[in-house]
């Protein structure tokens, strides 16, 4: 990547990939998961989960069933029912909440699933308006594939690079981002301002070249991308700004408050 710093805003290794296999993709939190009263970016000086420790952690978010953080190996999730006792209360844990948070997650996941395979609506042409507040957008943004004219273009027009990694075709919660966020006319609106836009895409049936695989492929493993989706912001020198994993609570207004916060701090 050419990164020269890391910070524990930048995207590592997970232990859990979200959208890796269809039965442990926990795209329920979208919607079931429940949050407790966790102090904003809580730190620990070590986490234990299982046989596993981590130090220098920051808790980002808690659920019924998933812990949160950054810590020393990058950004990762362990479930709860996997931590010590203390750390469990600590946390709020509840087996039976939790137990039913899981049962909500299958079925949210079934859902997606069935709502995938549907034909997708017809989306407006350029320059075709959309109507306030649907998800459909003003102007549809396009999203390149070749990370080097990407750079080369942030720095023509002194923009910042977000770079994507996605499973579009397959990945209920890459697809719940896209209509949320993504298709919506506020992030579009600021990604005309201030991104280049870049897309490195691991779709099931959607044809791809060999040579996009490849490209693909070799970026996945330059910024050990573990969890789709993954976004990267690059400054045009190509510098990890900070990373934004699965979905943003907020909708797109939280995602460009996360975007513009790398870019300006």
């Amino acid at each position: 990547m050419g990164v020269l710093r890391r910070n524990p805003d930048q995207v590592g290794m997970t232990a859990w990939r979200l959208c890796a296999v269809p039965l442990r993709i926990i795209t329920a939190l979208i919607f079931f998961a429940v949050t407790f009263h966790v102090s904003a970016d809580e730190r620990l000086a070590v986490l234990k989960v299982d046989i596993d420790t981590y130090t220098n952690v920051t808790v980002t978010s808690v659920t019924a069933t998933d812990i949160y953080f950054t810590c020393d190996k990058g950004m990762l999730n362990a479930k709860l029912k996997n931590l010590e006792p203390a750390v469990q209360k600590h946390f709020g844990f509840d087996p039976e909440k939790a137990r039913h948070a899981e049962i909500n997650q299958a079925q949210a996941d079934a859902a997606f699933r069935a709502q995938a395979a549907r034909p997708a609506p017809t989306r407006p042409a350029n320059g075709t308006p959309g109507e306030p507040g649907s998800a459909a957008p003003a102007t549809n943004l396009v999203w390149g594939t070749d990370l080097p004219v990407a750079l080369e273009r942030a720095r023509a027009e002194n923009k910042s690079v977000l770079l994507l990694f996605d499973g579009s075709d397959w990945c209920p919660t890459s697809m719940q981002v896209a209509h949320d966020i993504l298709n919506q006319n506020e992030f579009m609106t600021y990604a005309r301002d201030r991104l280049v836009l870049v897309l490195a895409d691991f779709p099931h049936q959607i044809p791809q070249s060999d040579k996009l695989k490849e490209a693909n492929a070799n970026l996945s493993a330059r910024f050990n991308i573990r969890y789709y989706p993954t976004f990267i912001l690059l400054n045009a020198n190509g510098e990890n700004l900070g990373g934004v994993l699965g979905y943003t609570r907020g909708g797109p207004s939280a995602f460009v408050a996360k975007l513009e916060h790398y870019r300006t701090r």
